[in-house]
């Protein structure tokens, strides 16, 4: 059973950090601090940081450089 919980735990390491990274992306995306994906996660067990993720994941990227960079190339 160890062994098993220590390969839950490598794969579920492999598919959290990628994914915090890609929702940090997101937020700089639209002009927002990354930090708030801190506080979306932390509020995620009342709900309201997963409604918040998915309404920022929703809002269309800025077309114009922000203070995170150039906007992502359309695919």
């Amino acid at each position: 059973h160890d062994a098993q919980r220590h390969l839950v735990f490598a794969a579920w390491l492999a598919l959290v950090v990628p994914s915090i990274t890609v929702a940090i992306r997101r937020f700089h995306d639209v002009g927002m601090s990354g930090w708030w994906v801190l506080a979306c996660y932390l509020t995620s067990f009342i709900y309201i940081g997963g409604l918040a993720m998915l309404v920022i994941a929703l809002i269309p990227g800025k077309p114009v450089d922000n203070k995170y960079g150039p906007p992502a190339k359309a695919a």
